[in-house]
């Protein structure tokens, strides 16, 4: 604030005059803006204190010009300070040529010529009443000058004890450029005081004030407000008196008299005093016509105005600009910090490259047995030299059958070759196949970077996130983390927070999921069994469930997208090395969003190995289910039975998503491979990948692995035990793409509803949202 005042004191001091001066024309009348022209043009001499007749060096001239429009700079973080300010002006520091301050750039672009030709006109009008002031203020002179700074010129109607509140808010414009130059607000609250020539004006400025403030809570302001209103309309009339004015006096009363009976009675005798002789002398208006009066109204008319001007709110419209320079000023902030995390994780990739050729030059035994043929997927190496999967070596004879007879027939055949084993055997079989032919398992170094438009970081956590999920319009994000905190909150910035809050649950956040027709309802599964709806208007838990004792963990929780019911996912525990297996057994329960009350429990046989994912159709009427046992599961939610199933996987299932068109369904297994099942030709692969160079399962016991698909089903992004996570391309040419790194492993993804954004959920604690090109 110090350097913009001192750039602005210095292209006074430079141009020999003020910033605003209505003694020159309409081109040159706003020093800063043609002081810049000039000074870009190469003729900065014409902008000289005209005084010095040339007298100036150039150089100088045009370094002290730079100097005082790097200090009026709008943006603070472009100013510089006091002390460079010093080195500028004495050479010793180099400095560019600085841009045209934005508001400056604002007010040339909108035209200059009119602003002038409106001042002029309201300064030509008034400067006719133009007129010396009370004899007890003998040395102040009202002027003709439009410099805020000077004394505004008023006509004879507007006492003077309203000139220097008149001013001093002029002088104090928060809304200027600078000191002296007026905005648009300002400029219109300037002239509707000029155009004050009748008392009718001056009664109706204090009803506007009192209008202004009458939701106030603190009566006694409008208390005071109607008591100066009347001390200034008498200092009129007694201004008027001692000018020779009557007819004035008489003209205020007949035009205004009803209304100053109706206010006060103390009025009664003033209507007299403009028929007595000499009223300075009466005893009952002595008081008035005293300086000492006049002083006291004087300096409480300029302590009142001025607390309401501090005090009074800025308009939100006018905050935008302040803002717009706010959130530019954050976003560099943020942008320069990413490029700094980026370098520090560009260095952390570097080392985890070494660590992995390593891990590569130990595994070529490993590497030398998948380079045979055996198994085409499973083409990484490992640190054990075994990384083989386990129905790799049980289905080594089949696999052997199926590629000698891969050389004759084609894929349907060879599927046809397998069903005459088992149906579990069979959908091994062309699991693996497809595996061998259909999946790029390229490494996550092969991967290009997305491109991105913008990211934003939430640290709101203070434990590793487990869930993340955007509400159903996309507004409102949902994060969990392991500690049993949740955080509601929102990206954007134009978007308000008062659906912000925290929800403390005292257990591990397992499973989140949002009301889907409204952003209003979020359901929170813990780990304890403990179900949780939270009104996010209300700012409260509107309703607490539990599962029964023999299911505690609340797996997945998915709301119905057309009918007010919701299904969880329940299991039981057991020891186990990972989080997948030490689940037990599962639980399917349908409950009603209006009563809270559980409607149904869905069967699932026997002893049931545990529900992991859970995903609805478009209306609501098939209920998918995977679990790990590596089958998928199809019900009727009508008829509350199970309609279909099939094995897809040989290791336990992480994820499940409905395609697009609903005529697929994706399915990811914890062993990192993705696949596209065909819904019309059950059974069928129509798309797969392998996300296993983005898996590990070192790692992979502190979280369950996910995947979320965009609003257009054309990419996939899944969790990764890496910093980076995979975006694949459904169906596409290309390989993928890979997120920009968090500094551990990513947890938890979801896709906005409608846009090209996704959320990715850490163990760093930190959730980012990122928009993609």
């Amino acid at each position: 604030m110090l350097s913009q005042c001192y750039g602005m004191l210095l292209l006074e001091i430079l141009g020999g005059r003020r910033n605003l001066d209505m003694s020159y024309d309409a081109e040159d009348f706003f020093y800063p803006g043609w002081a810049y022209k000039e000074m870009t043009n190469g003729t900065p001499m014409k902008v000289a204190d005209r005084r010095l007749e040339g007298a100036i060096d150039e150089a100088e001239l045009t370094r002290a010009l730079n100097v005082a429009f790097w200090c009026i700079q709008d943006e603070v973080i472009m100013r510089p300070s006091m002390g460079e300010v010093v080195k500028m002006l004495e050479g010793s520091m180099d400095m560019n040529a600085p841009p045209m301050p934005q508001t400056v750039s604002e007010l040339v672009e909108e035209g200059l010529e009119q602003v002038y030709k409106a001042m002029k006109r309201d300064v030509n009008q008034s400067s006719s009443f133009t007129m010396t002031t009370m004899t007890t203020h003998p040395s102040s002179q009202a002027t003709c000058s439009p410099n805020p700074y000077a004394l505004v010129p008023l006509t004879f109607e507007f006492p003077l004890i309203l000139q220097d509140c008149i001013r001093w808010r002029i002088c104090n414009m928060r809304r200027s450029l600078l000191g002296n130059i007026w905005s648009s607000e300002d400029l219109q609250i300037h002239y509707k005081l000029l155009r004050l020539s009748c008392p009718e004006k001056l009664v109706g400025l204090f009803s506007f004030f009192k209008q202004c403030f009458s939701s106030w809570s603190e009566t006694t302001m409008l208390d005071t407000l109607s008591k100066l209103e009347g001390s200034v309309l008498r200092c009129y009339i007694v201004h008027a008196l001692q000018s020779g004015r009557k007819d004035k006096v008489v003209e205020f009363f007949g035009m205004n008299g009803n209304d100053l009976l109706q206010k006060s009675s103390d009025w009664s005798p003033w209507f007299a005093i403009p028929y007595l002789k000499n009223p300075s002398m009466d005893p009952q208006f002595r008081v008035y016509f005293s300086k000492e009066w006049y002083e006291a109204l004087h300096l409480s008319a300029r302590n009142f105005f001025s607390e309401i001007f501090d005090g009074t709110r800025l308009p939100a419209l006018l905050k935008i600009s302040t803002e717009k320079n706010t959130i530019s000023s954050l976003k560099k902030d943020n942008k320069r910090l990413n490029q700094k995390l980026l370098q520090l994780q560009a260095l952390l990739e570097e080392k985890e490259k070494q660590l992995g050729l390593s891990k590569r030059s130990m595994g070529t035994a490993s590497s030398s047995i998948l380079s045979s043929g055996v198994d085409g997927e499973n083409s990484r190496p490992s640190t054990s030299g075994e990384d083989i999967y386990t129905h790799a070596t049980s289905h080594l004879g089949k696999i052997a059958q199926v590629e000698d007879h891969a050389a004759t027939e084609p894929t349907k055949s060879v599927s046809a070759h397998v069903e005459s084993s088992s149906r579990q055997d069979s959908y091994s079989a062309s699991s693996l196949h497809a595996s061998s032919s259909g999946i790029d398992d390229l490494r996550e170094e092969e991967f290009p970077e997305v491109s991105i438009e913008f990211q934003e970081t939430f640290l709101g956590h203070t434990s590793p996130i487990t869930r993340c999920r955007f509400s159903a319009s996309g507004n409102n994000i949902a994060s969990a983390s392991v500690d049993g905190t949740v955080r509601i909150w929102t990206y954007d910035s134009s978007i308000p927070a008062s659906r912000n809050a925290t929800i403390y649950c005292g257990a591990e956040i397992m499973s989140l999921d949002w009301d889907c027709k409204s952003d209003r309802l979020l359901l929170i599964g813990t780990a304890d069994g403990g179900i949780k709806a939270w009104n996010v208007d209300a700012k409260r838990v509107v309703c607490d469930l539990n599962t029964t004792a023999a299911f505690p963990s609340v797996l997945d929780l998915k709301c119905s997208p057309v009918e007010p019911i919701f299904v969880s996912a329940a299991s039981s525990r057991r020891s186990g090395s990972n989080s997948l297996n030490s689940l037990g057994y599962a639980s399917l329960t349908v409950w009603n969003m209006k009563t809270w009350k559980v409607m149904t429990v869905l069967p699932l046989g026997e002893d049931p190995p545990a529900i992991t994912s859970l995903c609805f159709n478009h209306n609501g009427k098939i209920l998918a289910a995977s679990a790990t046992d590596g089958m998928i599961h199809m019900f009727d939610m009508s008829a509350g039975l199970q309609i279909t199933g099939w094995p897809a996987h040989d290791s336990a299932i992480s994820s499940l998503l409905f395609g697009p068109d609903e005529t697929s369904i994706f399915s990811l297994g914890s062993d990192g491979k993705i696949f596209e099942w065909s819904l019309q030709n059950q059974g069928h692969i129509l798309w797969s990948k392998t996300s296993s160079w983005f898996s590990d399962s070192e790692t992979s016991k502190y979280h369950r692995h996910e995947m979320a698909l965009d609003a257009y089903g054309r990419q996939l992004l899944v969790t990764s035990d890496s910093v980076r996570a995979p975006i694949y391309q459904v169906r596409g040419h290309s390989s993928g793409f890979k997120t920009l790194p968090h500094s551990a492993a990513i947890t938890t993804v979801d896709w906005h509803p409608t846009l090209p954004i996704f959320l990715t959920g850490s163990a760093d604690n930190s959730v980012r949202v990122t928009s993609i090109l």
